[in-house]
């Protein structure tokens, strides 16, 4: 059984995933989704999405990212994304 705590983190690591999501599926005028999208958000020139990026590869997510990477029925962007959360997090913790 998970604590509030551990729901209100998990309810922030879903919340900054969709924000995510939107912003990469909305992008602004003159430019398309398809291009958007190509581009994966760590190497995003997009200033927000790379501010979200970095929220959500926050060390203290680190658990949570892992544990959504395993789910079995990601799509393979989403888990290659999720892969990449971790990995960044840990990078980041390992440098506090």
């Amino acid at each position: 059984m998970t604590t509030p705590d551990e729901q209100q983190e998990e309810s922030r690591v879903i919340g900054l995933w969709r924000e995510l999501g939107g912003l990469m599926l909305n992008p602004p005028a003159g430019e398309s989704a398809q291009d958007r999208l190509a581009t994966p958000p760590w190497e995003s020139d997009d200033l927000l999405i790379r501010a979200i990026w970095g929220k959500l590869t926050a060390p203290e997510h680190e658990l949570e990212l892992a544990a959504l990477a395993a789910q079995p029925d990601l799509n393979p962007t989403a888990r290659e994304y999720f892969i990449r959360a971790v990995e960044d997090a840990r990078a980041r913790r390992d440098e506090l």
